[in-house]
Order: structure tokens, then sequence, then C-alpha cells
């Protein structure tokens, strides 16, 4: 995670924790399609 707070930034790294924790909270389905995009991001 320090890497990417680096290259991302504080406020990067918050809006896209807050999107994978809403994902959470709506189900199994979506949370995979969000793990799939932030790995493609390299946020995660």
């Amino acid at each position: 995670m320090k890497e990417n707070r680096r290259k991302w930034g504080k406020n990067a790294l918050q809006a896209e924790g807050r999107r994978f924790e809403s994902v959470n909270a709506h189900g199994k389905e979506r949370q995979s399609k969000v793990k799939i995009l932030t790995k493609n991001r390299k946020v995660f």
C-alpha cells in the first residue's frame, strides 16, 4: 500500500476504498467485478 500511496495519493486511495466498501455491502457478485477493475488499475 505504501508504494501505491506514492503513485496515487491519499485522495485517490480513499475514493477507491469507499467504492470497494460500498460494493462489499451490496454483494459478492459486484465485489468480484471491483477486484478485477482495481487489479487493472494497480490500486490494490
